[in-house]
This record gives structure tokens, C-alpha cells and sequence, in this order.
């Protein structure tokens, strides 16, 4: 009788989870294809497609009031990259700008490409180290690492679940 019941409440919990994932999908779709959100999605991928990434997401990010809210609202782990410091022999970037400046990279390789696919290729790299904030750690020499990317993972959910445009 006791695992039957624990089986009942396993089938709740997940139908419960299923259903609150389709009410939160239904929302981000919402959210994401309003034609306000296709405005700020649109001037991203300017932003992200553009020569000098760095600088000009950063111009945007501080002097477009309208911009900082919409990022800080759907992609709050930017505001937290921009903190994130990385004091690395690899890294001589904040997270934000190692991200910017990877994106950059992207576009001067992948230049030659149709459209779709440089978007596709620039927003991996805007997105790859997005979780970072929320895994660094500290090895024995009291020096700042990141060995888990795990809320990468809820980050990639919640993103794919709303991604409409």
C-alpha cells in the first residue's frame, strides 16, 4: 500500500510539472513574440551580428534605458556576467565581456555565412558561458574557478522553452 501510494504521488508531482512547465512555455511565448520583445530581439541581433560587439552592446546596455530593462528582465544572468570577474592566465575578461568578445570572434570566422546560421552560431557563444555566476568556486590556492555550469542547463531550459522568435 505505502509504494502505491508514493507511485500516485509521483504520477501527481510529475503531471503537476508538466502542466506548470505548458502554463510557463504558454507565457514565455507570450512574452517573447509580443512586438515589443521582437523590437529588443531584433536590435540584439544587430548588436550581436554587428563588427565591434563589445562596444556596441555595452552602449546600448548602458545608455538605452528601454534595452537594459528588457535584458535584465530575460536574461538577468547578463547584469551578474557584467559582475563576474575572471582572474585566470585564460580569462582577462569579466564574464559579460569574455562572452561579447567571443561573439565577436564568431563573426569574423564565421563572416562567410548565410544568416541563419551566423545567428544561430553568435547566440551559442552569447549563451555558452551564461551560468557561470552561479558556479564559480574557489581550487586550494584560494584562486576563483568554475567547475559547474549546471544552472547553464536551467538557463538553456528556460530559453528553449521560450524561444518564439
Amino acid at each position: 500500500m505505502k509504494e502505491k501510494t508514493s507511485i500516485n504521488l509521483r504520477k501527481s508531482m510529475n503531471r503537476g510539472s508538466v502542466e506548470q512547465e505548458t502554463k510557463i512555455h504558454d507565457k514565455q511565448g507570450e512574452i517573447m513574440n509580443s512586438p515589443t520583445n521582437r523590437a529588443k530581439t531584433n536590435l540584439l541581433d544587430r548588436i550581436l551580428l554587428s563588427k565591434d560587439v563589445v562596444s556596441k552592446f555595452h552602449d546600448e546596455y548602458k545608455n538605452n534605458s528601454v534595452f537594459k530593462r528588457w535584458i535584465d528582465e530575460n536574461i538577468p544572468e547578463v547584469s551578474l556576467c557584467e559582475k563576474q570577474e575572471q582572474k585566470t592566465p585564460w580569462h582577462i575578461y569579466n564574464v559579460l565581456d569574455h562572452i561579447l568578445h567571443s561573439v565577436d570572434n564568431m563573426n569574423k570566422l564565421a563572416s562567410h555565412l548565410e544568416y541563419s546560421d551566423r545567428r544561430m552560431l553568435v547566440y551559442t557563444m552569447f549563451f555558452h558561458d551564461i551560468g557561470k555566476p552561479y558556479a564559480h568556486s574557489y581550487d586550494k590556492n584560494r584562486k576563483k574557478c568554475h567547475r559547474k555550469h549546471s544552472h547553464s542547463r536551467h538557463f538553456h531550459h528556460r530559453i528553449r522553452c521560450g524561444a518564439g522568435s
